[in-house]
């Protein structure tokens, strides 16, 4: 029986009558060294190395676009600052070229666009945007923007405050603040003084026991002339910073505008302890204390107190007729208003005796005629001389929060 033998490359078996295996007999001379199993490995190491070498190669070369893109989108951000929106234009097409599904590029892109005044491409370009993303703060805050200058009050709120309540890249509790009051001065430039007003509740509902914050809403509300809300907006402020000046500035002057002189005068006492060189809060103080010292009305005043600011009242309106028609652009008769100074002199001239302390004492309903003669006076004097300090001004306000002369 023929002796059987196996192949030493494979391990098969050599038919009969054959020197070679017929299987490792076909395969290239150089390859007939190693076993099936080495072939094998070594095709898989071939192919991880391929796997490696293109994927580094792809890595490198996104690697680069990235870097690419930045570039161009820093390029593209200093041009928009430096106000050459044009150029910012190509900057940031460029880079979209490079990272084309890029959400901050292509917003840079609608800015750029409405610095370039194509409106109509920005706001197609942000619709889109905000189609994909309905919940992007910097999108939203864009297309309200966008909305305010078109005049569009209902499209500037609906998405000013989708910004507000939207996702941002990061969180930032100023930027809420800020965007609040770029609601709140489109709607008060839009004579929407109601809304404007609701934007700052809102506001000062989310800032909390954020002192600053309160102050500026106070200041905001004051200027617009709603005095009961600008004083709780600086309580509030002082709740939170007892010591914060222009928030103690801001109580006084609320306070004074509403006519609470005594809680103004405690106000703005301490504000001017903190900061001495606030001349407003100063000259209002002075102006609160004679508010305070001539007012003949306070409840808690007894007769003799009365009579006694009432005969001061008196001879400061008389003083301030001579000192009125005494001046050189006045001529005394060559005006209507002119002449009510003459006549009034001349009817001051009548009450001296009645407006005499000890007579008011004995004969109290004459308060109330005199002070109506001293705010006659005062508003006669005003139109023809102008405005005066101290006592006078201080007796306008008492007119003022007394309704005027009968």
């Amino acid at each position: 029986m023929p002796e059987t033998r196996r192949c030493q490359h494979c391990g098969r078996l050599i038919p009969p009558g054959r020197d070679e295996c017929p299987e490792c007999s076909f395969q290239p001379t150089v390859l007939r060294p190693f076993s099936r199993e080495t072939l094998i490995a070594g095709t898989f190491f071939l192919l991880v190395l391929v796997f490696f070498v293109v994927g580094f190669a792809t890595r490198t070369f996104r690697a680069r676009e990235r870097d690419l893109a930045e570039v161009w989108f820093e390029r593209g951000e200093i041009y928009l600052k430096g106000k050459q929106p044009d150029a910012a234009l190509d900057s940031y097409r460029t880079a979209l070229r490079y990272s084309p599904d890029n959400s901050l590029f292509k917003l840079r892109l609608a800015q750029a666009l409405i610095s370039a005044n194509r409106i109509g491409e920005a706001q197609s370009y942000l619709l889109n945007l905000w189609e994909r993303d309905p919940q992007s703060g910097p999108v939203n805050h864009a297309l309200g923007r966008l909305s305010a200058e078109e005049g569009d009050v209902g499209g500037a709120i609906r998405y000013y405050h989708n910004a507000i309540y939207g996702v941002w890249p990061s969180a930032d509790e100023n930027r809420r603040i800020a965007l609040r009051l770029e609601t709140y001065h489109f709607l008060n430039s839009h004579a929407a003084a109601g809304l404007a007003e609701a934007e700052l509740m809102a506001l000062s509902a989310e800032v909390s026991h954020d002192a600053e914050a309160h102050e500026q809403i106070g200041e905001l509300l004051l200027a617009d002339g709603n005095y009961d809300h600008a004083l709780k907006e600086f309580q509030l402020a002082l709740d939170a910073n007892p010591r914060l000046e222009p928030a103690l500035a801001g109580a006084g002057e609320a306070s004074f505008q509403i006519g609470q002189y005594s809680k103004a005068h405690r106000y703005l006492t301490r504000a001017v302890a903190v900061n001495v060189s606030d001349a407003n809060a100063r000259s209002l103080l002075e102006a609160t204390t004679l508010v305070l010292a001539l007012d003949p009305f306070q409840a808690s005043l007894s007769m003799e107190e009365k009579s006694q600011r009432t005969a001061r009242a008196f001879q400061t309106v008389m003083e301030r007729l001579r000192d009125c028609a005494g001046k050189p652009s006045v001529r005394l008769g060559s005006t209507p208003t002119a002449n009510d100074l003459q006549n009034l002199y001349a009817h001051g001239l009548e009450l001296t005796r009645q407006a005499r302390e000890s007579a008011l004492a004995r004969k109290p309903d004459a308060i109330l005629s005199t002070m109506d003669f001293v705010f006659r006076v005062e508003a006669a004097a005003t139109k023809v001389c102008g405005p005066a300090p101290g006592a006078d001004r201080a007796l306008e306000v008492i007119a003022e929060r007394r309704g005027g002369p009968s």
